[in-house]
């Protein structure tokens, strides 16, 4: 529920999910597991709780989850920007 109303908020004020605009249909793609347990990460049992949020005028081109980086109980996730250099 707290999700759905961020996403929302965020659509709402001109803010959009990077890594759902390149990937729409991924499923189970995680940037964090519970390390309470060890096995949450290894059945790929997760939340992901962290985003790049853009508006229209960051032009990106590549959003990606290293979920195979591993060294905490987040991953790293990529964003690769375009910088147009002749303005």
């Amino acid at each position: 529920m707290q999700r759905l109303h961020a996403q929302r908020v965020h659509l709402s004020i001109g803010y959009r999910d990077e890594f759902r605009k390149y990937n729409p249909t991924a499923a189970k793609r995680y940037t964090y597991w519970n390390q309470l347990n060890p096995k949450i990460r290894e059945n790929n049992s997760g939340w992901r709780i962290d985003y790049f949020l853009t508006s229209d005028r960051l032009k990106t081109k590549k959003c990606e989850i290293l979920d195979n980086i591993y060294g905490s109980d987040h991953c790293p996730i990529y964003l690769e920007l375009m910088l147009d250099l002749f303005i």
